[in-house]
C-alpha cells in the first residue's frame, strides 16, 4: 500500500496494569485549539509513569510489525497483577475512497510461565515466564467526509475459543476453506507461545490479503503495517545510553522518489563503521538533508560520514568504510569529541525533520531534553507545535516547553497509580503553564497530586544516615593467612579497602572435634566479638560478617573414601579422600556437614546479617599465583 494513500494518527492511548500504571489514559489532541501537528508532551515526577507511555507504543511498534516481544517485556506488567491490557485509538483516512475511520486496536499482555522441559536447562528449578499476547481486538467506525460517522463494529476479536470472532466478519476476512482454518487455529496458538501478535502476523494477513472481499477490512488492517513499519519511531533512552558509550545510533526515516529507508542506522564514533553500499547513498542524502537544519541549529556545524573504503562484508555484500566527522569552517573532526549534547540533537535530528513535514508520521521520544540546551529545547518543540505536520510524542524534564507550546499539547502524570494522566485545570491564558506547574507542585490545587512532596529536612538526615552507613565495616571470615593474603588484594583492587577486615580462624572453625552443631554459632560469634573488642567497635558499626569455608569434601559419598596406608593424614583427589584410618574421616565429615548445615539456616549472628560462602577448589593459592 501506498504511503500517500493512507493517513494514520495515534488519537488516544489507555493503559491498564502497565508498569507502575495500574489506569491511565490519555488524549492527543490538543483540547483548546486545532493544529495540522499533533503534539504531546508528558512532564511528571520520576517513576510517574512517563516511561510507560513510550515503552507502550514501543511495544505497539513491534506487534504492529509482526515481531516477537524482546525478552523480559512480562516485566511490564504491573508486579500486583498476571496481566497487562494496552488500548490504542488510531484516527484513518483512505485518501483513494474518501473515508475516514475511528479505530480502535487493543490487546492484552499475559505473565505466563516457560515450559523448562523445552529448554536447553531444564533442570534450573527458577520460573522463568514470557509475556503471552492475546485477547487481541480490532474496531472500526467508518464515514464518508461529509457524512455521519457509523457505529463502531468488531472487525476482529481473539479472546473467544474460536480464532476470531464476529464468525460473519472473520469469513469475509479469510475465506471458507476448512483447512486454512485449522492452520490459522495452530497460528493463532504460536503466537500466544511466541509474544506475536496473530492479528498482524504474516498466517492471518496472507489469507486476508488474497481472500477478503471488502476492501475497508483490508485497509484498516494493512493501514495499521504499513504505519507500524513505516510512519511509528519511538526513540528510548538506551540511545542516550549509546551515544554516551562512543555509539551514534542515528535515527532515520528518509524517502526519495521508489527509494527510502526507515530505522536505526548504529554508528561508531571511535571506529570506523561499516554500511550496505546499497544503502550508503540514500544515508548521505539523509545526512545532507540533516545538516540544512543542523547548521542553523548550532551555527556553522555540519556532519558528514569521511570515506575510507570498500570491502566485501561477511555474507559477501559489497560494504562501505565510513567515519562520522564533524565540520566546523570547513575543517574535519572526528564527532566523537563534540559534546553530548550536540550528539544527542544529530541522533533524532531526522525524526524532527520528518515530524515537521511529514503528517504520517508518529515519532515518539523518552527524555528528549537529555544534553540539549534548554532554550533551545523550547524553539524547537515552540517551532514543531505550530507548524509541523506529523505527531510528535516526547517526555521531558526540562520545563522550558511549557513556556513555549500551547498548553493543550502537554499532559501530566500522577501520584495516583489508578489516574496516571491528566490536564491541568483552571489555567488562564494569561498563565504562565510552568509556573502554574510549580505552585500546583507546593499547594496542590488539582483533582489529583502531580507531585509527591518531598522534605528537605528529611533528605538531610538521610544523606547523613547514608554516609554512617558508608563506615560500616563488612567483615570477613577465613580460615588461614592464604586466604585472607588472596582475599585482601582483591579488596583492595575492587573494594574499598578501609571498609573490608579479615579474620582468620587459624583452621577449619566447621570440622574442629570440640564444635558441634550445637555450640558452631556462639563459636563463630566468639571470633566476630574478639574481632569488634580488638578494633574498639560497636555492634553497630559492623553491616555484615561473610564467612568462607573450604567444602574438604565432606559431602561426598562414604563409599568415595578409601584406606590408603601411606597417606599422611587426609589426601584428596578429584574423586576421592584417601587416609589410614577411614573412620576419622566420616567422623570429620559429618561433624562437618552439620556445622555447615547449621550455619546455612543463620541468617544473623550478634544481631548482624550472617552468610556464609565456600571454595570450590584451593581458591587461594590460585589468587595468589594471579596477582
Amino acid at each position: 500500500m501506498r504511503m500517500d494513500r493512507f493517513f494514520v494518527r495515534i488519537q488516544k492511548i489507555t493503559l491498564k496494569n502497565f508498569k507502575n500504571v495500574k489506569y491511565g489514559t490519555v488524549s492527543l489532541t490538543n483540547p483548546l485549539k486545532k493544529y495540522k501537528a499533533s503534539v504531546l508532551g508528558l512532564y511528571g515526577q520520576n517513576g510517574s509513569g512517563k516511561t510507560a507511555l513510550i515503552e507502550a507504543i514501543q511495544i505497539l511498534k513491534t506487534l504492529l510489525c509482526g515481531a516477537s516481544l524482546p525478552e523480559g517485556s512480562e516485566n511490564y506488567i504491573n508486579v500486583d497483577s498476571d496481566n497487562a491490557q494496552l488500548i490504542f485509538e488510531f484516527c484513518m483516512n483512505d485518501n483513494d475512497s474518501g473515508y475516514a475511520y475511528i479505530v480502535e486496536y487493543s490487546f492484552g499482555l499475559k505473565r505466563v510461565e516457560v515450559d523448562s522441559s523445552n529448554t536447553m536447562d531444564s533442570s534450573n528449578e527458577q520460573k522463568v515466564y514470557h509475556a503471552a499476547v492475546y485477547n487481541e481486538c480490532i474496531k472500526y467506525s467508518v464515514r464518508k467526509v461529509g457524512e455521519e460517522t457509523s457505529r463502531m463494529q468488531t472487525l476482529v476479536d481473539t479472546s473467544s475459543e474460536d480464532i476470531s470472532n464476529p464468525k460473519t466478519k472473520f469469513t469475509v476476512l479469510v475465506g471458507n476453506d476448512k483447512e486454512l482454518y485449522k492452520r490459522l487455529a495452530i497460528a493463532k496458538a504460536l503466537s500466544y507461545e511466541k509474544s506475536l501478535s496473530f492479528v498482524f502476523s504474516n498466517r492471518f494477513m496472507e489469507p486476508v490479503r488474497q481472500n477478503c472481499t471488502e476492501e475497508c477490512y483490508k485497509f484498516v488492517l494493512n493501514a495499521l503495517i504499513q504505519y507500524g513499519h513505516y510512519g511509528l519511531f519511538t526513540v528510548d533512552t538506551m540511545s542516550s545510553g549509546l551515544i554516551s558509550l562512543n555509539e551514534m545510533p542515528l535515527q532515520l526515516r528518509y524517502q526519495n522518489k521508489d527509494e527510502g529507508l526507515a530505522g536505526t542506522i548504529p554508528l561508531s564514533l571511535n571506529h570506523p563503521s561499516v554500511i550496505p553500499v546499497s544503502v550508503y547513498g540514500l544515508i548521505n542524502k539523509a545526512i545532507e538533508s540533516m545538516n540544512i537544519v543542523l547548521c542553523e541549529i548550532v551555527p556553522g556545524l555540519k556532519i558528514k560520514m569521511s570515506e575510507l573504503g570498500t570491502e566485501i562484508g561477511k555474507d559477501g555484500e559489497q560494504v562501505q568504510r565510513v567515519q562520522l566527522v564533524s565540520l566546523k569552517n570547513d575543517k574535519e573532526l572526528p564527532l566523537q569529541y563534540e559534546s553530548e549534547g550536540i550528539k544527542k540533537i544529530i541522533s533524532i535530528l531526522q525524526m524532527l525533520i520528518v515530524v515537521y513535514n511529514e503528517p504520517n508520521i508518529t515519532v515518539a521520544i523518552d527524555e528528549i531534553d537529555a544534553g540539549i540546551f534548554e532554550y533551545l529545547l523550547g524553539e524547537l518543540m515552540k517551532i514543531i507545535s505550530e507548524e509541523g505536520r506529523g505527531q510528535l510524542i516526547f517526555t521531558s524534564h526540562n520545563l522550558r516547553p511549557l513556556e513555549t507550546i500551547n498548553r493543550g499539547f502537554v499532559a501530566f502524570t500522577t501520584t495516583n497509580p489508578d489516574n496516571r494522566y491528566i490536564r491541568l485545570t483552571n489555567i488562564k491564558p494569561t498563565h504562565n503553564l510552568r509556573d502554574f506547574y510549580f505552585r500546583d507542585i507546593q499547594v496542590n490545587e488539582q483533582a489529583e497530586e502531580t507531585y509527591e512532596i518531598t522534605h528537605n529536612s528529611e533528605i538531610s538526615f538521610a544523606f547523613r544516615e547514608a554516609g554512617l552507613m558508608a563506615k560500616k565495616y563488612v567483615v570477613v571470615i577465613v580460615e588461614g593467612a592464604s586466604d585472607k593474603a588472596a582475599l585482601e588484594v582483591l579488596f583492595t583492587r575492587f573494594c574499598c579497602p578501609k571498609g573490608t577486615e579479615t579474620i582468620v580462624t587459624h583452621g577449619d572453625i566447621t570440622s574442629d572435634k570440640n564444635v558441634s552443631e550445637s555450640n558452631i554459632i556462639n563459636k563463630v560469634c566468639r571470633h566476630i566479638k574478639d574481632f569488634a573488642s580488638e578494633r574498639k567497635l560497636k555492634q553497630a558499626d559492623i553491616q555484615q560478617v561473610v564467612h568462607i569455608i573450604d567444602t574438604d569434601g565432606a559431602f561426598i559419598p562414604d563409599g568415595r573414601i578409601t584406606q590408603d596406608d601411606s597417606a599422611d593424614g587426609f589426601v584428596y583427589s578429584d574423586t576421592m579422600i584417601m587416609a589410614r584410618d577411614i573412620s576419622k574421616v566420616i567422623s570429620r565429615n559429618a561433624r562437618k556437614r552439620a556445622n555447615v548445615e547449621k550455619l546455612l539456616c543463620t541468617h544473623t549472628m550478634w544481631g548482624i546479617q550472617y552468610s556464609m560462602y565456600y571454595m570450590s577448589c584451593d581458591l587461594d593459592h590460585a589468587l595468589q599465583a594471579w596477582f
